[in-house]
């Protein structure tokens, strides 16, 4: 991805992955101290707009973000100790779904 991608809402950006179409999945804080998934779709071709992405539950602190090879999304919750697994398509929709029971591994300190 070249180029920079700006916007207001983005307080800072910790965890990003590419998908195989070249969508850019990231996650982080916004300016109101909420945590935020998005994706910039097309980001390995010139896409620049950031579509910010809801979850069906709560990422108390963003962890890292791996796109699988069956086309869901992991994310980290770094303060929930959790891993949880999402189907998204983002140019269908613009939620995050959790496969039911959430796919989620927890860690023990």
């Amino acid at each position: 991805m070249s180029g920079n991608v700006t916007d207001p809402a983005l307080e800072m950006v910790y965890f990003g992955a590419f998908d195989k179409t070249g969508n850019f999945h990231f996650n982080g804080f916004n300016t109101s101290g909420e945590v935020f998934v998005a994706v910039i779709v097309h980001a390995n071709t010139g896409g620049r707009t950031v579509q910010y992405l809801s979850t069906d539950n709560t990422i108390g602190f963003p962890g890292g973000i791996q796109v699988n090879n069956d086309g869901t999304i992991s994310i980290g919750d770094q303060s929930g100790l959790a891993i949880y697994t999402y189907s998204h398509h983002p140019v269908a929709r613009s939620a995050l779904r959790s496969r039911r029971p959430y796919s989620a591994v927890q860690w023990s300190p």
